[in-house]
């Protein structure tokens, strides 16, 4: 039986008419970001757990980025943190056109006993409205989009066939340089956690 659960997400920064990330919520895309920018974000679990990427873009085709996170910190439980944070890095390797690929790495654990690790991605823009987006690692691999229904309004998804696990999200800007979103995570492993996102770019 699939398990739902919303997600609220609160980004702040300058955005296009539609803002694809580096991530789409849990993978990551073909995409890197502003150079010369710090984004950091910071995610709240109904289960009271806590997790906080920082990232740093020195070029175009390159950044940097390491993930903290947390179980049971807020409420009664006992907190558990993770023994080190996880090393994301990604590097840009070919811009085809409207096509972004980059292979990275990243150490997260993203079913629950094996990382991620050395991955391949790639992204395509259609025409600033859509993004498409598609990864593979050694033992999984996630496809996801990104759609713009007004200069305010996108949705955005991932697949990952391995976990059964499909990941939407609906994003709305209510002033320049802000990006609120509603989403629902489903999983067949157990109940997901509703969860609030804070993404700042400096």
């Amino acid at each position: 039986m699939k398990h739902m659960a919303l997600s609220l997400s609160l980004v702040i920064l300058g955005v296009s008419p539609l803002q694809a990330y580096d991530y789409i919520l849990d993978m990551p895309t073909g995409l890197i970001g502003q150079p010369l920018t710090f984004p950091f974000t910071l995610e709240v679990g109904g289960d009271g757990s806590l997790s906080l990427r920082v990232t740093a873009i020195p070029r175009d085709n390159l950044m940097f980025g390491l993930f903290y996170s947390g179980k049971d910190i807020l409420g009664t439980g006992t907190p558990k943190f993770d023994s080190l944070p996880a090393v994301q890095i990604k590097y840009r390797v070919a811009q085809l056109n409207l096509i972004s690929v980059v292979v990275g790495f990243d150490s997260r654990k993203v079913d629950g006993t094996a990382i991620l690790g050395i991955y391949g991605a790639a992204s395509g823009d259609l025409q600033d409205r859509i993004y498409l987006h598609a990864g593979y690692a050694k033992h999984m691999y996630w496809v996801g989009a990104e759609v713009g229904v007004t200069p305010d309004l996108y949705v955005a998804g991932e697949w990952l066939p391995k976990l059964q696990q499909l990941n939407t999200i609906i994003f709305w800007r209510p002033t320049m340089g802000i990006e609120v979103g509603f989403g629902i995570r489903t999983s067949e492993e157990g109940p997901a956690d509703r969860l609030i996102l804070l993404r700042v770019v400096m």
